[in-house]
């Protein structure tokens, strides 16, 4: 009897032995579900991030095409006003005036493609650090924090943006046509085509400045989610490579 209760303990210790030793190896065979979907989570994001990222190098360089077809648009248009304008100066008998205005005519169309050039660089650059606001983002979501009210910043620094590139292009469209009549009236009708050129870059310069400020209120909001949440982002530290915010001249 006592044998037959010995033989019993025994194989049910090796029983739970060989049990407890079939979970340990399934365990780490297995990490916890909780690890997995952290891991796929991360995953997805990192390939959610790169598709977004092509989507906006392609829409970026789709409207450096774009720009540069308006330009050559505006060849052949700047050519016959530049005609036009040979012979409605005709009525000035005053030769030194007549060259003084064909020359702030081009001057006025340089101004004009030089300046929409400079906010289109700019304009990428301001897209630049909301791409770098967007991989902090992401950093902090697959942490666990909650960055709803910094996704739907994003989205609104982004429409701002795409809004003033299509505002960039439409002035890179225009001409600024002296309308000369008469020499007494030469100097108000220039001053009055300098002026409509002056407007028309302010406006373009405001909607510049509010994908500036949308994308710095992206930031202010991603700052303060993670001051609240002590996190350190060590997976984004601060290089060389990183982006300085650009300013927007007044």
């Amino acid at each position: 009897m006592k044998k037959y209760i010995i033989s019993v303990l025994v194989i049910g210790s090796l029983l739970v032995g060989g049990f407890v030793f079939a979970n340990e190896e399934s365990d780490s065979e297995n990490p916890p579900v909780p690890a997995l979907f952290k891991k796929e989570k991360i995953k997805e994001m990192k390939q959610e991030r790169e598709e977004k990222q092509n989507e906006i190098k392609a829409s970026r360089e789709e409207f450096k095409i774009q720009l540069m077809n308006k330009r050559e648009e505006m060849k052949e248009k700047l050519n016959t006003h530049r005609e036009e304008l040979k012979e409605k100066l005709q009525v000035v008998k005053n030769e030194k005036k007549q060259a003084s205005v064909e020359k702030i005519a081009d001057h006025i169309e340089k101004i004009n493609e030089k300046a929409t050039d400079r906010l289109s660089n700019l304009v990428d650059r301001i897209e630049s650090v909301l791409n770098n606001i967007i991989t902090r983002t992401d950093s902090a979501e697959s942490r666990g924090v909650d960055v709803t009210e910094v996704r739907t910043a994003i989205t609104e620094a982004q429409t701002a943006i795409n809004e003033s590139r299509a505002t960039i292009l439409a002035q890179a469209a225009k001409t600024y046509t002296i309308e000369v009549t008469d020499e007494a009236t030469l100097k108000e009708v220039v001053k009055a085509v300098r002026d409509i050129l002056k407007v028309d870059m302010k406006a373009v310069q405001e909607k510049v400045k509010t994908a500036h400020e949308s994308v710095r209120n992206s930031a202010k909001k991603l700052g303060s989610i993670i001051a609240s949440t002590q996190i350190e982002d060590e997976e984004t530290p601060e290089s060389e490579d990183d982006e300085e915010e650009p300013e927007v001249e007044e």
